[in-house]
């Protein structure tokens, strides 16, 4: 079963040299965001190759000597430089980086020299302990403080299910679960055992890198996505319903359909938020005569694809979404004070409406209750 075990080390850690080439493959893409990925991917697999062919060959010793070296400390800033570059998508490679290594390469070449010669030139014997814990805790707790800022605290006044945004985290709670099972292995067998046991047997560790390799390999394409791909829209207001889809809401049959479809489907996402956007900054609504080649016009977005979104990949047609718009900018203006120095009918043309009564039938179609109702609701 040992022998067994370790050979599916060696394999996982093939599997990972593998992905390794992908990722360089991708440096065309974002260079210096996968520089660290690939690193931090090499660096898993020559381990998992080394603790299988160690672990066949049975040379304890060895892994014993191997395990004090505290390697896991160089490779512990990358998770978190890689994370973030992805989600600030830097284009070059920033000096400073190196800072994040210094300590840990300072403490492994001290293990190491004592290792090899029985003594160290550095005076930090007894604080190697404290100091290695203390590095693990500190890369530990800004990378899920950045984790929990860029992914899971973040919110977008629409909720695009983007299948990339889908796949994106998916990716980053995979890798983080790679790198939290292998760093609290490291820091566990620290304090009970007074070593990293760095390449001891752990089939944990194992799976969580199988299950990096098995995605990367089996949807590259997160290779070539950054987190600032997908932005949010900050909310100041009164939130817009999301009506997008991704996914065509009816059957796609007019030939001339077709082949938008083919044109269109790649900037889905950044329509979505070019749309947005657009109505959100420019209160482009408040016009009561804009139409869809208007809007098509000062939005940049051809007129012809304008209109195939409102037709296959929104829930409401163009009309209604003005509508909504309108009404939501209404509400915004409702909170920020606009009724105290003006009427409702006052609010019903800054916002776009031709006549009070169609504000009023679409103030009620949109929140469930007449503008009186609602303000009376806020002011109790």
């Amino acid at each position: 079963m040992t022998t067994i075990l370790n050979l599916i080390f060696i394999l996982n850690g093939a599997l990972g040299l593998v992905c390794v080439f992908l990722v360089g493959l991708s440096f065309k893409f974002n260079r210096n965001v996968n520089i660290y990925l690939a690193i931090l991917l090499f660096a898993a697999s020559f381990r998992l190759i080394l603790a299988g062919y160690i672990g066949l060959t049975n040379q304890q010793d060895l892994i014993s000597g191997l395990s004090g070296y505290d390697a896991f400390l160089i490779g512990l800033p990358l998770p978190y430089l890689y994370l973030r570059n992805l989600t600030l998508n830097k284009s070059t490679f920033q000096l400073r980086d190196l800072f994040h290594f210094f300590l840990p390469i300072l403490m492994f070449s001290e293990r190491l020299v004592k290792f090899l010669y029985g003594k160290t030139q550095f005076e930090i014997d007894r604080l190697h302990d404290p100091m290695v814990l203390s590095i693990c805790v500190f890369y530990f707790i800004i990378y899920f403080r950045l984790l929990a800022v860029s992914f899971w605290r973040k919110k977008s006044r629409i909720e695009i299910k983007s299948e990339q945004e889908i796949l994106l985290k998916k990716w980053v709670i995979v890798l983080s679960a790679a790198f939290f099972t292998m760093g609290t292995k490291f820091i566990f067998s620290y304090i009970t055992l007074g070593n990293s046991g760095l390449l001891s047997d752990n089939f944990i560790v194992l799976l969580a890198w199988m299950a990096v390799f098995i995605m990367i390999l089996t949807s590259p394409s997160l290779l070539e996505v950054y987190v600032s791909q997908i932005k949010p829209i900050e909310s100041n207001g009164s939130k817009l319903p999301s009506f997008w889809r991704l996914k065509p809401i009816n059957p796609i049959t007019n030939p001339k359909d077709l082949q938008l479809n083919q044109k269109v489907q790649g900037e889905l996402d950044s329509y979505f938020l070019q749309i947005t956007q657009f109505v959100e900054t420019e209160k482009f609504f408040r016009k009561s005569d804009q139409t869809l080649n208007d809007f098509a016009l000062k939005s940049k977005i051809l007129a012809s694809h304008l209109s195939y979104v409102f037709k296959y990949h929104s829930e409401v047609s163009f009309s209604d979404f003005r509508k909504t718009v309108r009404i939501q900018d209404a509400l915004a203006l409702i909170e920020e004070g606009y009724l105290k120095t003006n009427s409702l009918d006052s609010l019903s043309k800054e916002v776009g409406f031709y006549t009070y009564n169609s504000f009023y039938t679409a103030f009620k179609e949109v929140t469930g209750n007449t503008p009186q109702k609602y303000v009376s609701a806020l002011t109790t």
